[in-house]
């Protein structure tokens, strides 16, 4: 059985442009791995890790320039 190796392709700060993007990659068919996390020193501060498998990075990099450029 092999895993999967999940890439950190983009790290946002706006939680509500990251679901844009999560829910773009969602549409093209690529699993994604968001991983959410609030500093401690800035409890505000929330930065959001979205991981996809080493496969799709190409693909998913295309799609979130797409999405940012529009």
């Amino acid at each position: 059985m092999s895993e999967s190796r999940y890439i950190t392709i983009r790290n946002y700060h706006d939680p509500v442009l990251a679901d844009i993007i999560i829910n773009a990659l969602h549409a093209a068919g690529i699993i994604t791995f968001p991983v959410r996390e609030n500093s401690m020193n800035f409890p505000n501060l929330i930065n959001i890790a979205i991981k996809v498998q080493e496969k799709d990075v190409e693909e998913a990099l295309e799609i979130i320039e797409l999405q940012e450029n529009y």
